[in-house]
């Protein structure tokens, strides 16, 4: 009982480390999800304005202005691009982080029941001994009893 009592402990602070990294994890998931999202809602307006471009006539700084408009959409859906490998960069990290908290908890979990069933085993062996002791002082007392 007294390596299950040392062991708790630690496997409880695992069991902290492994929560804090899910916590991580869902947080990285998330930036990654906002992060696709926001990408996708730049390259949808981009397609719109080039949609937009190609209808009508524009006067030359109509046309400079949309231009330039184009750019730094274009600059900014590379930014958002930059910034989504960022985050499923990041989130890849979280993830292997994760797996080896959980491992850990899992593993000393394993040790912790490993330590349970060895002193069930060792309390039942001590019990049938008692109890072997105890029928063969009967049986003896019997066996005296019985020749007299």
């Amino acid at each position: 009982m007294n390596r299950i009592r040392r062991m708790k402990p630690i496997k409880d602070i695992a069991a902290v480390d492994e929560q804090d990294a899910a916590q991580r994890m869902s947080e990285m998931q998330r930036n990654v999800r906002d992060a696709r999202k926001r990408l996708s809602e730049l390259q949808a307006w981009n397609d719109e304005y080039m949609q937009r471009h190609g209808q009508g006539t524009l006067r030359l700084t109509q046309l400079q202005a949309h231009r330039q408009f184009m750019l730094q959409l274009a600059s900014a859906i590379e930014q958002q691009k930059q910034i989504l490998k960022s985050a499923e960069d990041a989130l890849f990290i979280s993830q292997e982080e994760w797996l080896k908290k959980h491992q850990r908890h899992n593993a000393l979990s394993q040790v912790i029941e490993k330590y349970r069933r060895e002193e069930s085993r060792k309390k039942n062996r001590r019990e049938q001994q008692v109890s072997d002791e105890f029928a063969a002082r009967q049986h003896a007392s019997y066996s005296r009893d019985g020749r007299r």
